[in-house]
């Protein structure tokens, strides 16, 4: 895989960056920390990496994120609760594989979990308690929009937000996000989430609250799927 250079506020992070060392969108790759930024991208060897760049735009620590991965599709989702970051990778039709690093200690990732499965494109969210959120694409003769959830010591089994509603490839940019924090509450009151669900086609899919539509008469003309809207994320 050829060599491109990666930088940041025109700090040079590396020159083996990956041809697809920050792709995807649903994936979060930056973090704004009190002291600078943390930031994460594929080399061309399919290693996840991240950098610690000050205010100031200088380069204070660097260093693997995990193991080697399958591919280019598999760059690192990120995510700060506290003083920790969550960090997903891997994942092209493949496994997820869960790592955590403090920021008193940063430059140590330890593993927490594997999501076992098929997954692809993780976008990682966490609500203002702590509670880790991603959804993610998996192949096969529908292939689907799934999601799980961590608690603090335990992943959640995986369901179906979305099927396609034809067989074939299906490439969603599916962007996950949390609503008001005076939304953030409990599952019996209104749900933190809001996925945010693109299709090849570019026809979208959102759902908010318990499973109520937006843009249902777009929907309802062009858009090839079914929806199991969640009642709760």
């Amino acid at each position: 895989m050829p060599r491109h250079p990666l930088k940041f506020n025109d700090s040079l992070l590396s020159t083996e960056g990956g041809d697809r060392a920050t792709a995807y969108v649903m994936s979060n790759k930056v973090l704004a920390l009190r002291e600078g930024h943390l930031v994460t991208w594929l080399d061309r060897h399919c290693q996840n990496r991240w950098a610690h760049v000050s205010r100031e735009g200088q380069l204070k620590g660097t260093g693997p994120l995990g193991g080697t991965c399958v591919d280019n599709h598999c760059g690192a989702a990120m995510v700060q609760v506290g003083n920790a970051v969550h960090a997903l990778t891997g994942g092209h039709h493949t496994s997820f594989e869960h790592y955590t690093m403090n920021l008193d200690q940063m430059g140590s990732w330890d593993h927490v979990a594997t999501l076992e499965g098929k997954g692809t494109y993780p976008s990682l969210v966490s609500t203002s308690e702590g509670r880790l959120h991603v959804s993610y694409r998996v192949p096969g003769e529908l292939w689907t929009l799934e999601h799980r959830s961590f608690d603090g010591s335990a992943w959640s089994e995986a369901r179906c937000l979305v099927q396609a509603h034809k067989p074939g490839y299906i490439y969603w940019t599916n962007d996950l996000s949390i609503g008001p924090k005076e939304n953030s509450t409990s599952c019996s009151e209104t749900p933190p989430c809001k996925t945010m669900v693109t299709s090849s086609w570019g026809h979208l899919i959102s759902t908010v609250g318990m499973g109520e539509s937006v843009g249902k008469g777009a929907m309802e003309k062009t858009t090839p799927w079914e929806v199991a809207f969640p009642t709760c994320l």
